[in-house]
């Protein structure tokens, strides 16, 4: 089996971290979210709030679990003399908080981000054996070879429920961050792409996690992969 990279796209509660997860760990490939953010303040010699606060995508607390991988895939870049490669195996060099408490830079530009954003989902897209989470990955590798999209939906009140569970929210607060994370999602694929993420031409595949559940679907998608389907 080559190395598998995907892209996972979904709004919060639709199971998309759950499948993203289940698929890595199928697959024996990496699993990227927040890292990504890490990256590329490093690249741009930023905090980590910095470039958060270009990518309108907020999640939720539940998944701070990720901050305990976030590090930086090329720190070499920025001359850290003590990392002699770069890639995904060199993720544990530096903790998310650490980058968030690094110096902060007068200005980023929409268009520096975009470049340095794009620049880092085309390496890991290089290095492979990768599960990207949101992040834009489904427009920013759009088109090359070898690199399945998937995006994951459900109706809003399967959404709801879902987030309220993991989140241990009543209804009123996992209703208020649907709606602040759907109102912060589609301004930012606006802001940066001017397209629509729910629109069907930037994936290969959509699952609907009311019909398949999140882990079946990762099921389905690893099979895939193990039979050689080529996407």
């Amino acid at each position: 089996m080559s190395k598998p990279v995907v892209t996972v796209a979904g709004e919060v509660g639709s199971g998309a971290t759950e499948l993203a997860q289940e698929l890595a760990r199928l697959l024996g490939a990496n699993f990227v979210d927040r890292q990504v953010m890490a990256t590329a303040a490093a690249r741009l010699g930023v905090s980590v709030q910095m470039v958060e606060d270009k990518d309108r995508t907020k999640l939720p607390r539940g998944e701070r679990f990720a901050r305990l991988l976030e590090t930086f895939l090329e720190r070499s870049a920025v001359g850290d003399p003590t990392l002699g490669t770069s890639g995904v195996e060199v993720l544990m060099s530096r903790s998310y908080d650490e980058a968030l408490a690094a110096s902060q830079h007068p200005s980023l530009t929409n268009a520096k981000y975009l470049e340095v954003l794009r620049s880092v989902m085309a390496d890991l897209a290089r290095e492979g054996n990768v599960i990207i989470l949101r992040r834009g990955g489904q427009v920013l590798l759009r088109g090359l070879p070898g690199v399945l999209h998937i995006n994951v939906v459900a109706p809003y009140e399967d959404r709801l429920l879902r987030h309220m569970q993991f989140e241990g929210l009543d209804r009123a607060a996992a209703q208020k961050d649907l709606r602040d994370t759907g109102r912060d999602r589609l301004g930012y694929f606006r802001k940066f792409f001017k397209v629509n993420p729910e629109s069907t031409e930037w994936y290969h595949l959509v699952i609907n996690s009311h019909m398949l559940p999140p882990i079946t679907g990762a099921q389905l998608v690893a099979r895939a992969f193990a039979d050689g389907i080529v996407f």
